[in-house]
Order: structure tokens, then sequence, then C-alpha cells
């Protein structure tokens, strides 16, 4: 997920910079209008399948790792039935949780990153807009 971050996070940056270049060579108010509202749509785009991408990933794993626990705690059952059940349940458990709030934490924290980007980059864009009316 670190290295699909870093390529969306680029990707992102390379196409703020294209579309910023592209505003401040045009001259027409209406044009800069209409690719502003095409960058903030398209930023909210970007952050909810990126959000989708990550909640599925997480879904995915936890489901995984779950089932490797389940099958490693049915055959240590099979050694030692009362004391590896009581112990797998016990490890599951704390596992689940940890790995859950891991997830979620994970979550939070590149969605604030990304809502943070998204606002600088149009405050940026938004400002450069300015900038070029003021001196038409």
């Amino acid at each position: 997920m670190t290295i699909l971050f870093k390529a969306i996070l680029s990707e992102a940056v390379l196409s703020m910079t294209v579309l910023f270049k592209a505003i401040l060579s045009e001259a027409a108010v209406l044009s800069m209008t209409v690719l502003f509202k095409v960058i903030l749509s398209e930023a909210v785009l970007f952050m909810i399948v990126l959000f989708k991408a990550i909640l599925s990933e997480a879904v995915l794993s936890m489901a995984v790792l779950f089932k490797a626990i389940l099958s490693e705690a049915v055959l240590s059952m099979t050694i030692l039935f009362k004391a590896i059940l009581s112990e797998a349940v016990l490890s599951m458990t704390v596992l689940f949780k940890v790995i859950l709030s891991e997830a979620v934490l994970f979550m939070i924290v590149l969605f604030k990153a990304i809502l943070s980007e998204a606002v600088l980059s149009m405050a940026v864009l938004f400002k450069a807009i300015c900038l070029r009316l003021c001196c038409l």
C-alpha cells in the first residue's frame, strides 16, 4: 500500500502541476472556472476511489489473516484440545483487535493526508486564479 500510495501521490502532484501550468497559460476567465470545477470534482473522486481501495485491501488482508489463524488454531486443537483452544481464542481475539485498530488508524491518517493535500492544492490554484484575474 505504501508503493501504491506513493505512486498515486506522485501522479496527483504531476496532474496538478500540469493543470496548474494550463491554468497559468490560459487567458479566458470562463476556461479557468471550468478547469477549477474539473479539478475539484477530480480531487473528490480520487479521494473516494482511494478510500474504497484502502478499505477493500484492509478487509481482504484481515480475511486472509483470520483464515490463517483459524486453520492454525484447528491444527493445534487436534494436538492439545483444551489448552490450545483457550489460547487460540485469546490470541485470535487480541490479534483481530490489533489488526482492526491498525487498519482504521492507517485509513484515518491516510484520508487526512489526502484531504489536506487536496485542500492545499485547491487553495494554491484558487490564489493563482485570483492573481490572474487581478492582472487582467
